[in-house]
């Protein structure tokens, strides 16, 4: 009973702010997004994927597909969750890598295809193993990491899975690590695979988005509403791209790599920016119907 009063009280709080005005507003009985929108107000913003045709997204529980042809949206029926990232100690986020604290084992496209490394370390990884591998399965890593407090390093070992052997043993002093096409990150630099610095990360806490067929990976400045994109394999990044929204909150690659659609809770929910990856320019904007004036969707 009580937590029932309780969700119905927060419904009605998330109305008032959604309207932005002392009276709550009706609730709409079709799908569409709520404009101008407050921080606390926003629905979650989930499920961003893209085809060769359609982006598909959904504002709280309202589901969108875009049509990439036509930039017309259309509501659809709800998504199915994508399942939760693997965050199982000593295995990669996709599953196909695992480590103990005396070996890593790689294993691209199934247990046949598996490749073995041994290491030997005076300290047990106390703060973590951490392994990864790119998506073509050619380069992998592990980080091993021990207790800061007690003075032991976070160590970083890249391997060439393509020739079977360990190419580096890093020390990781700040930041984490990632596996590209022909590099790796760490220590918020790009590295070839000869341990050649490629260049610095353009920017060192946000998140990487990969180009679907490249090297290129796209990351977001939420608080002036910027992207910018950087060739892992070259280490150069293309100029900042302002886009003049606020609240991005996912990127999502083209099934080409050719666009980057940027979804922000600015001005709009779920509105949708279009980004020519080649020619790193804004192509296009759109947003799902808005709400009538005096309405609002509030799950």
């Amino acid at each position: 009973m009580i937590a029932s009063i309780a969700t119905s009280m927060r419904r009605a709080l998330t109305a008032l702010a959604l309207l932005g005005t002392s009276a709550v507003a009706a609730p709409a009985t079709s799908p569409c997004v709520n404009p101008g929108v407050r921080d606390g107000a926003r629905r979650t913003l989930h499920e961003a994927s893209a085809t060769a045709t359609a982006l598909a997204f959904c504002t709280g529980e309202d589901c969108w597909s875009l049509d990439l042809a036509s930039s017309a949206f259309k509501a659809i029926p709800a998504l199915k969750p994508a399942p939760p990232p693997t965050d199982a100690p000593g295995k990669s986020v996709d599953g196909r890598a695992t480590a103990t604290p005396t070996e890593v084992a790689f294993c691209p496209s199934g247990p046949a295809s598996c490749k073995k490394f041994n290491y030997r370390f005076a300290f047990q990884p106390q703060g973590g193993l951490h392994p990864m591998l790119n998506a073509a399965g050619t380069l992998g890593a592990v980080i091993y990491a021990g207790v800061g407090e007690d003075n032991e390093p976070r160590y970083l070992l890249t391997y060439d899975l393509a020739a079977g052997k360990l190419l580096k043993q890093i020390e990781l002093k700040s930041g984490g690590a990632d596996v590209f096409r022909t590099s790796f990150l760490y220590n918020n630099a790009l590295y070839s695979t000869k341990g050649k610095r490629l260049g610095k990360l353009a920017m060192a806490t946000a998140d990487l988005v990969p180009l679907a067929g490249s090297d290129l990976v796209a990351m977001a400045d939420p608080e002036h509403g910027a992207v910018v994109i950087q060739d892992t394999a070259t280490g150069k990044a293309h100029g900042a791209l302002k886009l003049g929204v606020q609240g991005i909150d996912q990127l999502v690659s083209s099934a080409d790599g050719a666009t980057l659609y940027v979804l922000a809770q600015g001005a709009t929910e779920g509105e949708v920016v279009a980004i020519d990856v080649a020619k790193n320019k804004l192509a296009s904007r759109t947003a799902p119907p808005r709400c009538a004036a005096g309405t609002t969707r509030v799950r």
